[in-house]
């Protein structure tokens, strides 16, 4: 996690790329914010003018995006501060903790505006619907409260819904999506939900995979991004793509690349690219046609079918034919179904057997 707060003059979000940024230096930086513990989350208000963190030290700070002067410091939270998020007109702040609350706080002079107190839980995210109206808040024991934004009222309450990780309303507002990880003793998971607004009914689920760690929803609103990591560790995860419209997901993950020197690692497969190129950290430059080489002339083959490589790791492997023998006869949308029909059967399995050993 951060303590120290850096902007720079161009804000270069990239989560493909951002170690072929780190290899070609730092940009220069504006200024720089200090907190005395770790900062969990940071928003940019609609406008761009200021920038929210949240703290482990229990507050959230406001701060002038052109200079870096602090603003305002919001103190009240008894406990880490999880997550910021700006109204959509920019006046209203929304800060959630560990300390089971969800406070509103105004922008203008960061006096406190409302507090909300029925979540049990610490509570993980926050966000605001597209048109202000209501504010949507989840917890660690799977519980997502939609409030009234002008009154403080609850509109919905749904529970049962694993840990909550992260939530986004679809770009009408009509849907919200929740983000949730979960662990069962053996295995940990994540999960994609589709909630009405409305109604509070759950309209569709999708298995996503490994944990999920963070979400997020295009500017067009057609398309969401998942990242995923074992263990809530996202730092050799993977970016998953998904329709917001129906959830289907669009075949392109990328996994972190080598950025100590490490064994090499493929990073950019399940795409339509036909060529991409990566310089690491560590100064290995990794292109990707028909095949991988990094700067020391070692190349990799890719699998002769990528859907065959179901974890993503470079090699069609047992664990490969772990996860497909596992999910075996399981309906949606999976990792193990890799022809992606709707069901794990017969077919996802001979993809894997016939390619077993490739890119090894």
């Amino acid at each position: 996690m951060l303590r120290f707060l850096r902007l720079a003059v161009v804000l270069h979000f990239s989560l493909c790329f951002a170690g072929a940024v780190l290899a070609q230096g730092l940009p220069p930086i504006v200024w720089e914010g200090f907190q005395s513990q770790d900062i969990n989350a940071i928003a940019f208000s609609p406008d761009g003018a200021l920038l929210a963190t949240a703290s482990a030290d229990r507050t959230a700070h406001l701060w002038r995006v052109e200079d870096g002067t602090t603003l305002h410091n919001l103190s009240g939270h008894s406990g880490e501060v999880r997550s910021v998020a700006f109204s959509p007109d920019g006046q209203l702040l929304a800060t959630s903790a560990d300390d089971n609350t969800v406070r509103i706080w105004r922008v203008s002079d960061g006096s406190l505006s409302r507090m909300f107190t029925q979540h049990n839980a610490g509570v993980a995210c926050v966000t605001f619907s597209p048109n202000g109206v209501h504010l949507a808040s989840g917890d660690y024991s799977g519980r997502v409260i939609v409030w009234n934004v002008s009154d403080g009222s609850i509109v919905r309450s749904i529970s049962n819904l694993d840990i909550v990780v992260q939530l986004a309303f679809t770009l009408s507002g009509g849907e919200l999506v929740v983000a949730s990880s979960q662990w069962d003793g053996f295995n940990a998971y994540g999960r994609l939900r589709w909630i009405a607004t409305e109604t509070g009914a759950i309209v569709r689920t999708i298995a996503a995979g490994s944990p999920i760690t963070s979400l997020a929803v295009s500017p067009d609103g057609l398309a969401l991004a998942t990242i995923h990591g074992a263990c809530f560790d996202c730092l050799r995860g993977e970016i998953k793509m998904w329709r917001a419209t129906d959830g289907q997901r669009i075949r392109m993950s990328v996994k972190r690349p080598d950025t100590i020197g490490g064994p090499f690692e493929p990073w950019l497969q399940d795409t339509t690219e036909t060529q991409a190129e990566f310089v690491a950290a560590s100064g290995h430059v990794y292109a990707f046609y028909s095949l991988a080489r990094d700067n020391a002339g070692n190349r990799q083959l890719l699998p002769g079918d990528p859907r065959a490589d179901v974890n993503r790791d470079g090699c069609v492997d047992d664990v490969d034919l772990a996860i497909v023998l596992g999910d075996f006869g399981q309906a949606g949308n999976r990792d193990a179904d890799v022809n992606l029909d709707g069901i794990v059967d017969d077919t996802d399995l001979a993809i894997v057997l016939i390619n077993f050993g490739s890119g090894c």
